[in-house]
């Protein structure tokens, strides 16, 4: 073998070396598996997807500061025109410039900092991780909320816009009924101060009901200042009509000079535009949690023996340093067998 020929092998097996059949990145667009037209498509669309944004996630990216990270892959799965969880990362990074306004040193910063929780770049694809691994990172043990927030691209292309509309994911919608929270309550579930919470109320359009204690009494029905009269039990007698009223209650506030009497304030209701979650994506999610966390932690394994005898039999012959208690009857899988529950001797 001359010189020349061994050049050629050697550029042949090179692990840099592109066949001629697979697609360099400067054309891929034209290889015909993909195509010129399918790929033009497929931008489009990944342009105009809406971001779907889910409440306990965004709760939990909040905590411990990774809203940057969770905002960029709630714009992945909507760039994920296919569902296929891999997107093509020269569209993806087109698409978060273009549309998204991001910068390319703040998109590669956070592409860095969510590697392997949120997404895994690989050389020419991003692989997105599922709505359960995502989850499970965060800590997630149970999906409580069962509606998401469905917001335009237009929505989501400031820092200060994803922020706040990750803000906004974690309050119920008006159609349904809220408790009160307290502005502490929500610095207890995001980490976000007081003066933050109200930035980003404004940006993302929060709506804020104020809710005010009353307490409710009867008073005499009275039509044209005259009290109202009817027949009293079985039309003996007259009484006085009575109707509810409800009134604010009031609270001394002390100022410098003098006292003020002011109605007394309960936490107040939070509302933003929310969507339903489809037929029981969220629920499913839950219950696979759930399975995740039984997984961690499984129950002691139970055992079953006719006697106390063959239970020492037992615990001889395997040298197992294990105790047991006998479970009550009405625990008892099988009616008048005797079933223990094995414990670790610690």
């Amino acid at each position: 073998m001359n010189s020349a020929d061994f050049i050629d092998l050697c550029q042949h097996l090179s692990p840099t070396h592109i066949s001629p059949e697979s697609p360099t990145p400067e054309h891929r667009d034209t290889h015909p598996s993909v195509g010129p037209e399918r790929a033009s498509i497929w931008l489009d669309q990944a342009r105009t997807n809406r971001v779907r944004l889910i409440p306990d996630l965004s709760a939990a990216a909040l905590r411990i500061k990774q809203s940057k990270q969770l905002a960029l892959w709630y714009a992945l799965r909507a760039i994920n025109v296919t569902g296929s969880g891999i997107v093509d990362k020269d569209i993806a990074l087109t698409v978060l410039r273009d549309t998204y306004h991001y910068s390319t040193a703040s998109l590669y910063d956070c592409l860095r900092k969510g590697e392997g929780i949120y997404w895994k770049v690989l050389c020419d694809r991003i692989s997105i991780r599922g709505l359960r691994d995502v989850a499970a990172a965060l800590d997630i043990g149970r999906i409580n909320d069962r509606h998401f927030r469905e917001i335009t691209p237009g929505q989501f292309n400031t820092s200060l816009a994803r922020k706040a509309q990750v803000y906004a994911s974690i309050h119920h919608p008006a159609g349904i009924h809220g408790n009160p929270i307290s502005r502490q309550t929500i610095t207890t579930i995001t980490g976000l101060s007081k003066s933050a919470q109200r930035r980003l109320e404004v940006a993302a359009h929060v709506n804020r009901v104020p809710q005010y204690a009353v307490h409710s009494f009867e008073v005499p029905a009275m039509i044209d200042g005259k009290v109202v009269e009817i027949s009293g039990p079985h039309g003996i007698g007259r009484e006085i009509l009575k109707r509810q009223t409800t009134v604010p209650v009031k609270v001394e506030v002390y100022g410098k000079n003098k006292v003020y009497l002011v109605n007394k304030r309960l936490p107040n209701v939070y509302q933003s535009e929310q969507q339903a979650a489809a037929k029981g994506i969220l629920s499913k999610l839950s219950k696979r949690l759930k399975v995740l966390i039984q997984r961690e932690a499984r129950k002691p394994i139970r055992r079953y023996y006719k006697s106390e005898k063959r239970l020492a039999k037992g615990l001889n012959a395997t040298g197992q340093t294990e105790g047991y208690f006998k479970l009550p009857i009405w625990k008892r899988l099988v009616w008048g067998r005797q079933e223990w529950e094995s414990v670790v001797c610690i």
